[in-house]
């Protein structure tokens, strides 16, 4: 096509984006500014905000390696779809006020006066603007057909290198591919909300005009916004499932549909983006029992994939469906989310994805209200039938729960209707008040009392629950918030029950003279912590009849987002309940130092480590002995805290033996990471890859101790060494002066060199380090550069 066409069609297809974002903006200020606004309104919105994705996925076409002249030639004539939605367009954009959008929300009365004018005039254009609207639908229709003609030949080429992939890959091949790509398994977390789910609720989504839209699939996106606390993924379990449900019934041969649900999750601590994209492709080709070329290519590739290669590798996983639908929970909780946010901006709006309906959950954060007010339809939770859910939930809990049954009626009544009230939107804050009323003295007056003077915000609900605690049980809950942060921060995983009451009831041995004499049991982690913490049960079938709760399978995690984020605000610094406030560096180190005493003391345990002479799972292990769970906790620490780790004398002594390969405990150590089935779940992480895991180091000849500990250190945590020097500079910010002072310290104890990315340039390996060392009779230790 010449350029001069090229540019032309270029320019159209920006300028119906552009007028689009005006009449969007229009219909979004009368619906939410102006009472009454007429339902044809609604409907503009929907119409032109899926025409606005059509004409951005038309920019793809335009592009040299892939436009297709002929198509483009026919959409940019005179008489064309292009031409036609501009002009229909710029005549609905004229129906509307000229200065109806004002700046910053202020409106004078006068301009209050003239666009409620505006609104009592419309029905007066209606007869026009449906008319308009009629076209811009024509126009879209065929816009959209252009766009899924241009991928038809595509999709035809990749199916048929599909199946002859099938053809070859054994059902073992398979299954290792599907492990590789699903790097985060989400179901635990849907179970648990589903659990949490109470009847009846959360199908007030189901009745508005936004659901119908997207569900006959005129708008691939849906954005459900709310507060903290709005039981926003409760909503987005349930809606998981009643999509499931409407698959499973029209789903054929002839109409292939499926459906997926993601959740985002602070305690994974990681940016989610390629994670959800991995879990949905693998859970895409487990349902299509096909596997594309792409995907095999980035598994054979042995390297991590981009988010480029994802996003083909998906496009080439669609095609064999129909519809795909997928769920994806709270955005706002992926570390960082700016990938994650340009991710879902490509799946909603190019056409390569025009097969896949997206539902994104969110907290109503700046940067995901500028990506999703582009490219979705937004259903604010703000609305009487989340309060309507919550006195079902209130109303439920006091027929289920025993203590409320002595409650006389009239005060059951003020409890469901005062609480749903105060709750404004927030269930979460409704479950706390809930949680507090229920451990009330059963005292009618008391009872009252709390209810007409119930916290207004999440913040103060935790502060008045912290409060509560007996005096006596903060350090034991101190320590329980602190096991959890600490644990989720090194494992990435929750923490298991047993682990924890472990924990404590070491803590309570080391620090008696602190510590009442407390049984540390589940019901006393409840008791003391209340809707603090949850503890999630996975039950098993025992002889298929009844359900049994074993300890390993029983994880405990902080009962909210909110939770840990209030114990982490600078918002209780100040207050007494600071005693409280996570990441305190004096317990930091106090929990390091226990994790490696601990690990030092390990001696191998064949009735620990083996089950019925097989080696036994490293989660059992670590679930059954304490000291075998110090053991990985001290290893990841250096890994993860250097600067914690070098900033003390006690903690870098004791981290030195950890890794010196003489020390006495070492044996014990190598036999738990190497003989345990799955030892190596917990390090398959970026700051710890097969060249730096010091346990591993194959010493052609042992060097002495002190050698021998900074070579490890020097191959598996060098920050540790940067810090230890330099203890106000952060690593790889050193100077030349700086650098030449390490270089020269590791040339004393061998033929080691620093490179720029902290990897050692001349040595691939740690054996063909240690092969090459010539450290013997160096005496100098970590501890003493410190000093």
């Amino acid at each position: 096509m010449p350029v001069a066409e090229t540019l032309g069609v270029v320019s159209g297809i920006i300028a119906i984006v552009q007028i689009s974002k005006t009449i969007i903006s229009l219909c979004q200020f009368y619906i939410e500014v102006l009472e009454g606004t007429p339902s044809d309104l609604r409907v503009i919105l929907i119409e032109v905000s899926t025409l606005k994705g059509i004409a951005e996925s038309l920019q793809y076409l335009t592009q040299d390696d892939v436009s297709d002249s002929a198509l483009l030639t026919q959409l940019a004539a005179v008489t064309g779809p292009i031409e036609g939605c501009k002009k229909a367009l710029e005549d609905l954009k004229a129906l509307f006020p000229p200065d109806a959008v004002f700046t910053n929300g202020q409106r004078s009365k006068r301009r209050k006066l003239n666009d409620t004018v505006a609104l009592l005039a419309w029905p007066l254009k209606i007869g026009k603007s449906k008319k308009l609207l009629q076209e811009i639908v024509q126009h879209k229709t065929t816009l959209n057909l252009a766009l899924t003609a241009e991928f038809v030949h595509d999709l035809k080429s990749v199916k048929h290198k599909t199946e002859q992939i099938q053809n070859l890959l054994t059902e073992s091949q398979q299954a290792n591919i599907y492990k590789w790509l699903e790097t985060t398994n989400p179901s635990d977390i849907h179970n648990r909300s589903q659990r949490l789910y109470e009847d009846g609720t959360a199908s007030w989504v189901l009745k508005t005009p936004e659901w119908s839209v997207w569900i006959k699939g005129k708008h691939r996106c849906l954005w459900i916004s709310g507060i903290p606390g709005a039981g926003k993924t409760i909503l987005a379990s349930y809606l998981a499932e009643e999509i499931e449900r409407r698959c499973t019934s029209s789903s054929s041969e002839s109409l292939k549909l499926d459906h997926m649900y993601y959740y985002c999750y602070f305690g994974h601590n990681q940016d989610e983006s390629t994670h959800f994209l991995r879990w949905v492709i693998g859970q895409l080709c487990r349902q299509s029992s096909r596997i594309p070329q792409e995907v095999l290519d980035m598994y054979e590739s042995g390297k991590s994939p981009t988010l480029s290669q994802l996003l083909s590798a998906l496009c080439s996983t669609l095609e064999v469906f129909e519809r795909a639908y997928v769920v994806l929970d709270a955005v706002d909780e992926s570390l960082p989310r700016a990938d994650l946010l340009r991710v879902i901006r490509d799946l909603s709006q190019d056409a390569r994805f025009s097969a896949l309906g997206l539902i994104v959950t969110s907290r109503q954060y700046i940067d995901i209200e500028q990506i999703m007010g582009s490219c979705s339809m937004p259903v604010p939770m703000t609305n009487q039938f989340v309060e309507d859910d919550i006195r079902a939930l209130v109303h439920s809990t006091i027929q289920k729960d025993a203590r409320y049954q002595k409650w006389p009626e009239d005060l059951k009544r003020e409890m469901q209707d005062t609480v749903p009230k105060k709750a404004e939107g927030m269930f979460r804050w409704a479950v706390c008040q809930i949680d507090i009323l229920r451990r009330l003295k059963p005292d009618i007056s008391i009872i009252r009392a709390a209810l007409s003077n119930l916290p207004r915000t999440l913040d103060e609900t935790y502060e008045r629950i912290l409060l509560e605690i007996p005096e006596d049980d903060w350090l034991p809950v101190q320590h329980v918030l602190h096991w959890l942060m600490f644990h989720n921060e090194l494992f990435k995983t929750e923490m298991s029950l047993n682990t924890l009451l472990q924990a404590m009831q070491y803590n309570s041995a080391s620090s008696s003279r602190h510590y009442p004499d407390l049984i540390h049991d589940l019901e006393g982690l409840r008791e003391r912590c209340g809707c603090l913490i949850m503890v999630q049960q996975e039950p098993e079938m025992q002889n298929g009849v009844s359900e049994v709760l074993r300890p390993e399978r029983q994880m405990v995690l902080f009962a909210h987002y909110t939770v840990k984020e209030y114990l982490q605000s600078s918002r209780i610094s100040q207050k007494r309940v600071g005693f409280f406030a996570l990441a305190q560096e004096k317990i930091q180190k106090q929990f390091a130092e226990i994790a490696l005493r601990q690990a030092l003391d390990i001696q191998p345990d064949d009735d620990i480590w083996n089950e019925n002479g097989r080696p036994r799972s490293i989660f059992k292990v670590l679930n059954a002995d304490f000291k075998s769970y110090c053991g990985v906790f001290a290893i990841l620490q250096i890994f993860v805290w250097p600067k914690v780790i070098s900033s003390d004398l006690t903690l870098m002594g004791l981290s030195e033996a950890l890794v010196d390969p003489h020390a006495p405990s070492r044996r014990g150590l190598e036999i738990l990471l190497s003989k345990t089935d799955h030892a190596d779940y917990f390090f398959h992480r970026p700051d710890v890859t097969e060249y730096n895991r010091f346990w591993e180091i194959d010493w052609k000849e042992k060097p002495d101790s002190n050698s021998a500990i900074f070579l490890s250190f020097l191959v598996s945590a060098h920050e540790i060494i940067q810090y230890s020097l330099f203890p106000r500079r952060e690593p790889y910010d050193l100077d030349e002066d700086e650098r030449a002072k390490i270089e020269k310290l590791s040339l004393d104890f061998g033929p080691v060199e620093i490179g720029p990315d902290g990897q050692n340039p001349e040595h691939n390996d740690a054996s063909d380090l240690s092969e090459n060392s010539e450290c013997a009779g160096n005496r100098m230790t970590i501890s003493y550069l410190m000093e």
